[in-house]
């Protein structure tokens, strides 16, 4: 009882901190701002003309539950150029499951292009009917193109090695220092949607309250149905996974 507490209490100190990065995060993408630890942002009145040209898209945004998942997909097209000082998420256990400095979201030639956004949220199976559990958040992309740069000390999840052209195993990863022998490497992350061979590659953040797979995780170049199983949860869906 005293750990389920203790998870409980974890948990919501990670997602309180977690969704504050993804908010900034995102903010940085769809406002299209650079920021370090503070990002400032405007709302400003549209002109008559330019209320004149602006379209809007029908499906703009699909739901649906299937099974214990519930997913929406935005359809939304994002080009940005970015830069984070410092990103750090799942402080606990004396670390950090995500430990980013020095991140650089496309450059100045080639941003980064987000063509899509997805959000899931998976309950605990057979909860939804009377006291739905939730177990996990996703929230990704399936579709990326451009690069993301950072010097990563502590990396927690699974990335693709189509990403760093051979550059990872393709296995599951925890805390890992991506830095190399003098802390100083940074990690390129070259996406690749247009026209690869292995289909679209995505990026994909995931907080997992579930005590088997806790924490918080990145899953980077794959999309939601080639992401590869670990047989350690398989056969659960690919969310359960690392």
């Amino acid at each position: 009882m005293i750990r389920d507490k203790n998870h409980k209490k974890i948990a919501k100190m990670i997602a309180s901190s977690w969704l504050r990065c993804i908010f900034l995060l995102l903010l940085s993408l769809v406002l299209n701002t650079s920021f370090t630890a503070i990002s400032h942002a405007e709302l400003k009145a549209m002109t008559q003309g330019e209320l004149k040209t602006a379209t809007a898209q029908a499906g703009f945004t699909d739901f649906n539950l299937n099974s214990n998942t519930a997913r929406l997909f935005i359809d939304i097209h994002i080009e940005t150029v970015a830069v984070i000082d410092r990103f750090t998420a799942g402080n606990y256990s004396g670390g950090s499951d995500q430990i980013w400095s020095d991140v650089a979201l496309g450059t100045t030639s080639n941003p980064l292009i987000i063509d899509g956004l997805v959000f899931m949220a998976d309950f605990e199976e057979g909860s939804l009917g009377t006291n739905p559990t939730l177990e996990r958040v996703v929230i990704g992309s399936n579709r990326l193109q451009g690069s993301i740069s950072a010097l990563i000390s502590n990396f927690t999840g699974i990335y693709s090695s189509a990403l760093t052209s051979g550059g990872s195993p393709d296995t599951i990863l925890s805390r890992h220092d991506l830095t190399g022998n003098d802390g100083n490497e940074k990690t390129t992350f070259n996406f690749d949607s247009s026209g690869s061979i292995t289909g679209d590659q995505g990026l994909f953040f995931i907080l997992n309250i579930d005590s088997n797979n806790f924490g918080v995780q990145v899953v980077a170049g794959y999309n939601e149905k080639n992401i590869p199983s670990s047989s350690t949860v398989s056969p659960t869906p690919w969310w359960d996974s690392p």
